[in-house]
């Protein structure tokens, strides 16, 4: 009987913290997502990397509260890499460098089916490389 009892209130306690942990979460706002075709590496950046890197780039995004992994802090490549690899850089964003744990997502499909031909992908995709690139003089 008692293993019983103990049984039942560790059951109920599971579930009176697991329903804590629940109504703790912070509420998850619904948008509609967007394609944006555009050559601007800035425009591009408010768009795809924003929410989650922040408007300066420094990991503190709105999205970040929703995330388990921290968000790296952009202004700060060229400072961890010992310089600013562009190759590198565009090989994260279009997700061939990302393990697949990785909460970031390769935006190379999105890329690739949003503009007309590879040319203008890749001219985009090279702007955003750039204007991230901008971001390390501003640290």
């Amino acid at each position: 009987m008692r293993f019983k009892i103990a049984v039942v209130a560790v059951l109920v306690t599971l579930v009176v913290v697991l329903a804590l942990a629940l109504a703790a979460r912070p509420k998850v706002e619904q948008v509609t997502a967007r394609v944006t075709i555009s050559e601007d590496g800035a425009a591009l950046y408010a768009v795809y990397c924003a929410s989650c890197h922040g408007a300066q780039g420094r990991g503190d995004g709105k999205a970040v509260p929703y995330l388990r992994l921290a968000v790296p802090d952009l202004t700060g490549i060229a400072d961890r890499a010992g310089k600013f690899d562009s190759e590198a850089v565009l090989q994260k964003i279009i997700g061939e460098d990302r393990p697949a744990y990785h909460e970031m997502p390769g935006w190379g499909t999105v890329f690739a089916s949003a503009y007309a031909t590879p040319e203008r992908e890749r001219v985009a995709l090279n702007n955003l490389v750039r204007h991230l690139e901008a971001m390390q003089a501003a640290r």
